[in-house]
């Protein structure tokens, strides 16, 4: 799969100078959430036994990570996904670094879907939020010498994950917009 999604992404996008305009409500932020903690899921990127929980809180949200009752994740940082270039197969570590790319561009790919925007380019200008800036150093670690196909690639597959799972992600953005927060078993239920 991850060959399907590098042959679709050979081509660079065009610069589009501007994110495409539309309201960032409350509502989006809880969709933008929900896309971050359902891709994780889909795609099992962080253990069953582990607690995931996203918070949205007005036009501020994010997906935490606990175990064993305490915080692991970094707010700021990209997080320790186990995999190592050095000892791991290259198309395993490749993968884990799409995947994860995948995860960081989930919110933006969540809240275009929301907002029926239709992107005429690669939206640069949003490379500057924490979520892009995470996906891009995740793929600069697999794909040092050709960030833009792979980038685009992430966001294909995130898009896809997304759109096979739509009705899941509003339900769980539906449960963070009333509750402020949804964790993985709730999530999870919410899935089927």
């Amino acid at each position: 799969m991850m060959a399907d999604y590098l042959r679709v992404a050979s081509g660079s996008w065009p610069r589009q100078e501007a994110w495409p305009a539309y309201d960032r409500d409350a509502s989006l932020v809880c969709v933008h959430e929900a896309g971050h903690l359902c891709v994780d899921i889909a795609l099992r990127l962080s253990p069953e036994t582990g607690g995931l929980l996203a918070v949205a809180q007005g036009p501020h949200g994010e997906v935490r990570k606990f175990e064993g009752g305490r915080r692991i994740d970094k707010p700021g940082k990209e997080p320790d996904f186990g995999a190592d270039p050095d000892d791991d197969p290259p198309d395993y570590f490749k993968r884990q670094c799409l995947d994860r790319a995948a995860l960081f561009l989930a919110g933006f790919v969540a809240e275009t879907e929301a907002a029926k925007v239709q992107l005429t380019g690669w939206p640069w200008p949003v490379l500057a939020t924490h979520d892009l800036q995470c996906a891009l150093a995740f793929l600069g670690l697999a794909f040092p010498h050709r960030i833009d196909g792979p980038l685009r690639a992430a966001w294909c597959q995130a898009q896809d994950t997304l759109r096979s799972e739509w009705p899941w992600v509003l339900r769980v953005a539906a449960v963070l917009e009333q509750q402020g927060r949804c964790d993985r078993a709730e999530a999870h239920m919410l899935r089927h």
